[in-house]
């Protein structure tokens, strides 16, 4: 019963985002995914408050490190508002699974960010740059640097 009150909270929130995204002008940055489950999803029904925030803050000349880019929602709508400046986007993600996803949803929108396969480190010696390279297996592999990521 608790669990069922939130998530209908959790819908009507949703609900109320869309609602606020498709009157102050997102459709502008409209595009579809491919789910995991294989389902089309439209961009404003995936990740609609990351959407808001970043349609309210970000600016073309903004560069964006995305930790966790999971299918691709926010790193779309990062490409779409940062438009096509080579390196201005990069997107992290360590799952094999939600890679592959991601990758097929960039392609499908014509979208320009770069992908990493990896997760951050934040070991001693670890700057904000280090990101660790992640094998198709889950396991952890090479090492990349802020000059690797923008090749």
């Amino acid at each position: 019963r608790r669990y069922c009150g939130v998530a209908l909270i959790y819908f009507a929130i949703q609900v109320c985002l869309g609602w606020y995204a498709k009157t102050h002008s997102m459709l502008l940055i409209s595009y579809n995914l491919l789910s995991i489950q294989g389902e089309r999803r439209p961009s404003l029904s995936w990740e609609v408050p990351e959407q808001v925030m970043m349609f309210h803050t970000l600016k073309p000349t903004d560069g964006v490190l995305n930790l966790g880019g999971n299918i691709g929602g926010s790193c779309i709508t990062g490409d779409k508002l940062l438009g096509s400046t080579p390196g201005a986007l990069v997107c992290v993600e360590p799952s094999a699974v939600a890679r592959r996803y991601l990758v097929r949803n960039r392609e499908m929108n014509t979208a320009h960010f770069k992908i990493v396969p990896g997760v951050l480190d934040l070991g001693e010696r670890a700057t904000c740059n280090s990101v660790h390279h992640s094998n198709d297996q889950g396991g952890l592999g090479g090492h990349f640097t802020s000059e690797k990521i923008k090749g």
